[in-house]
């Protein structure tokens, strides 16, 4: 759908030899720019456009570019909801809403930072740094900044309208107030001459090249100030400067709404549904729609609500009294993104040396002194937790990135979860400090103790100040389900999967995911508290045989590389051969990328191309494979499915010793996967299952009485 006439004119660095009066759609002018020349598609993590670009690799679209592609509709065909955010955590939370963009309120700015009116006592600089913060502390939302006057004549709105595009605003809106200026619906409003307010608009359109396309958006406070009349011609005039979005505040009836969308001709309308009593009526998104506005911000909402609940939760606290509606601690850690947080560290962790110090060790429950807990003993004079560590080789190539603690805190007396949370073996001496009720755990002797499969049971429990804290350290069967689907990985995910290998083509045995796809399973995860639940993406350029040309390669490195960048990734899955058949793994290529993930804190999985070698060379290539420092192999065993392979993948396991991971795949069900548990020992077991919930659930069922 092209833009209102006007909307794109010859301020366009691209467009200069298009008239005036033509409609251009944006896509089109997009077009113009090679790195714009791609393909969009709709990711569902943030509510956002992800792109691919002509040679296949994905970017991250410009909120800018994003906001754009909204106003022209080409990812929304309704009304655009906005709300108006004033700081970093009000924003994050918008942002985890879903809305389409934000607008930055000075009202609410001057409120929060100061305590102030919104009377012009907020400078440029103070905008533009909580504006910062606000981009900073989200993602990929669009968010529109309040610039009131401009702050000063023609030549500061240029500025203003530049320094808020290079701190990463997508939109601006400029007034036509004199400063000092003040909220649109209290009284006293004046309003700087018509054609002085038409030069401001004209340099905020002008200082657009320079200000990476940012978005226009023209207020007149002409309503209040002087007549309606005068407020619609000027709304036209900004319009006609090149404004992308006009705005009449303090419209004081639902026909001078209609009046000024239905006059108002090259730019779109925004409107503004002032809560709690403002001079405009409140009206629904439909019916804005139907009267012709574009979007909608909400000013006052989030503020409003937040100073109510302050005054009510201090009520409280003067009466000594706990506010009844508080979150708990866990909400509010997740919130402000301490899950986030440490998903991120673990990508850094450059040592597993947890042990903890004694001053962070700061124990505040008691507990008998000759009393086991789980297979742990408490040790009044260390005052600490001594966990046996079972015997077992330990796998000294696991990646810092695989060892963690999650930790599990459940209310005794309603059963609620409060916190399902990992923490990476590099931030154990942290975590007393966000669960208290852990001081005087010895959580290194737990990380030892892990070895390559997360635990279904906890290694460590107990109870204090009614909560029941649930330990797991990395000690269990592991079932990996493998999805080539945000449903399927849903399904994996509610069903028991405790691994998900992800990946595209599956019906063609799998090819490399997108960073798209990757980021939606990875807020799925968010959703359904599963980010304890690790992802390892497939490394496949193309479906076929496993033998890469140079290029192949070069791209399976660079995937590598990427996934090492992203903590929405534990682990990659790839497998190479080489075309001469006496030779099977194509040693040199398999141990670069094996170093490569490594280096990045990726785990590692060899997968079935490995049956793709002759049944009598397997135990030669997993050698070949153990010498390429290998943790992990996919098998079916050299035939069509696991169970048929059942003595091939026994003789594997007794061949690998412990040296490396045995993971049976392919045909695996409810029906057989109790006889290849049993007959080989294995501790992982991997599969799609059809995308069966029920099947899932089923195998997960046995792999738990299993690992009873």
């Amino acid at each position: 759908m092209p833009l209102p006439g006007g909307c794109l004119r010859k301020h366009h660095p691209m467009l200069g030899c298009l008239s005036t009066g033509h409609a251009v759609p944006l896509r089109h002018t997009r077009g113009f720019f090679p790195h714009h020349m791609a393909l969009f598609t709709r990711s569902k993590q943030y509510g956002r456009t992800a792109a691919l670009s002509g040679n296949g690799c994905a970017y991250t679209i410009p909120r800018t570019e994003r906001l754009r592609q909204l106003l022209d509709g080409q990812d929304s065909n309704g009304l655009l909801l906005g709300p108006a955010a004033y700081d970093g955590i009000s924003a994050k939370l918008a942002e985890e809403a879903n809305f389409d963009f934000l607008f930055m309120s000075g009202f609410s700015v001057a409120a929060a930072r100061l305590g102030k009116p919104d009377t012009g006592l907020v400078c440029y600089s103070e905008m533009l740094e909580q504006g910062r913060q606000m981009i900073e502390a989200t993602r990929t939302i669009p968010i529109i900044g309040d610039a009131d006057t401009g702050y000063g004549n023609a030549m500061n709105v240029i500025r203003t309208v530049q320094g808020y595009a290079s701190a990463g605003f997508s939109g601006i809106l400029i007034e036509d107030q004199v400063w000092p200026k003040s909220c649109g619906h209290v009284k006293g409003k004046r309003v700087i001459p018509r054609d002085e307010a038409i030069a401001r608009i004209r340099a905020a359109c002008d200082a657009r090249q320079g200000g990476q396309d940012i978005v226009i958006v023209a207020r007149t406070d002409a309503k209040q100030a002087v007549d309606f009349q005068e407020a619609l011609e000027r709304a036209q005039a900004f319009a006609d400067a090149g404004a992308d979005i006009v705005f009449v505040d303090a419209l004081e009836t639902e026909a001078e709404m209609r009046t000024f969308c239905a006059q108002i001709h090259g730019a779109h309308k925004m409107a503004n549904m002032l809560e709690g009593g403002g001079k405009t009526p409140i009206c629904s998104p439909e019916e804005l729609d139907k009267m012709g506005f574009r979007l909608v911000a909400y000013p006052l909402s989030l503020l409003g609500v937040s100073i109510k609940a302050m005054r009510e939760a201090l009520v409280d606290l003067k009466q000594g009294n706990i506010p009844q509606n508080v979150p708990d601690f866990q909400t509010l850690q997740r919130a402000v993104g301490f899950p986030e947080y440490f998903e991120q560290e673990q990508r850094y962790a450059t040592a597993i040396d947890t042990t903890p110090s004694d001053a962070s060790i700061e124990p505040d429950m008691i507990l008998d002194p000759n009393e086991s807990y789980m297979g742990a003993s408490y040790s009044a004079a260390q005052d600490t937790y001594d966990i046996e560590k079972p015997p077992g080789p330990s796998s000294s190539s696991e990646s810092p990135r695989s060892k963690w603690l999650r930790f599990k805190i459940t209310d005794t007396r309603t059963g609620n979860v409060q916190l399902d949370t990992r923490f990476p073996a590099g931030f154990l001496n942290g975590v007393a400090a966000i669960i208290p009720q852990i001081a005087g755990v010895d959580l290194q002797q737990i990380i030892q103790r892990s070895t390559s499969s997360p635990s279904s049971e906890p290694a460590f429990s107990f109870e204090a100040d009614g909560d029941r804290i649930d330990i797991f350290g990395k000690n269990m069967q592991q079932l990996e389900v493998c999805v080539d689907s945000l449903d399927s990985a849903i399904i994996a995910l509610q069903s028991g999967a405790t691994r998900l290998e992800v990946c595209s083509n599956l019906h063609l045995g799998g090819t490399s995911p997108s960073k798209e796809f990757i980021a939606a399973i990875h807020h799925q995860k968010a959703q359904l508290n599963k980010l304890h639940v690790p992802c390892y993406a497939m490394v496949r350029p193309r479906d076929g045989d496993f033998f890469y040309t140079d290029d192949e390669f070069n791209l399976m490195k660079r995937e590598v590389a990427s996934h090492g960048s992203n903590t929405a990734i534990e682990g990659v899955v790839f497998g190479i051969l080489a075309s001469n058949p006496h030779v099977c793994v194509h040693c040199p290529r398999t141990r670069s990328l094996c170093h490569l993930a490594r280096d990045a804190g990726l785990d590692v999985t060899f997968h079935r191309a490995f049956d793709d070698i002759h049944h009598t060379r397997l135990v030669d290539a997993l050698e070949d494979l153990i010498a390429c420092d290998v943790p992990r192999v996919l098998t079916s065993g050299g035939a069509s499915s696991a169970h048929q392979g059942l003595s091939v993948v026994q003789d594997l396991v007794h061949q690998s010793r412990g040296r490396i991971a045995i993971m049976p795949g392919g045909g695996v069900s409810h029906q057989n996967v109790q006889t290849i548990l049993r007959s080989t020992g294995v501790r992982e077991i991997h599969g799609s299952f059809g995308g069966s919930s029920t099947e899932i659930q089923r195998v997960y069922q046995i792999l738990h009485a299993e690992a009873k």
